[in-house]
């Protein structure tokens, strides 16, 4: 009986160290900054546990979104109150769009994430050629220039 009573008291105070252990991780996670990436499937295999280790990294992929799809999406993400968000998205959108109407519906996607979380820096990843119809990586590369050289209020590279 003694030996019963020593081994669960031993169990008990593993568990308690297990917790204890647990509470500090999620603490240190809670003094991290927090970064939500949301895209689409082009970047699908992004393991954000790999991207930082000074950042709670958070992804969320969204197969064939389009621009003005993450509208939507990204608003739930923003709840979670992120200090960094960085999306990738468009490459679905240049099919059909021509990269002056890519620009305008990234511009309000900002003004969505903006509105939704003002303090957020945001970090636009540039559109990703597709090896499937080579004949849209130029309106890409157009689409690419001028998010490159515009400056978003509350837009960041520091990532």
């Amino acid at each position: 009986m003694f030996n019963e009573n020593n081994s669960n008291g031993n169990r008990g105070d593993r568990d308690r160290n297990r917790n204890q252990q647990a509470n500090s991780d999620g603490n240190a996670a809670q003094n991290k900054e927090k970064v939500v990436i949301a895209r689409d499937s082009m970047t699908k295999f992004i393991k954000p546990n790999k991207l930082s280790k000074k950042h709670h990294v958070q992804s969320y992929s969204f197969a064939g979104v389009k621009v003005e799809d993450m509208n939507d999406f990204v608003k739930p993400l923003l709840r979670g109150r992120p200090d960094k968000v960085i999306v990738h998205v468009g490459t679905y959108n240049v099919k059909d769009d021509n990269p002056k109407r890519v620009k305008v519906k990234i511009s309000e996607l900002v003004d969505t994430i903006t509105n939704e979380q003002p303090n957020a820096k945001i970090v636009f990843s540039s559109i990703i050629h597709r090896n499937d119809d080579r004949s849209l990586n130029g309106s890409m590369d157009q689409v690419n220039r001028p998010v490159e050289s515009t400056s978003f209020p509350g837009s960041c590279i520091d990532t």
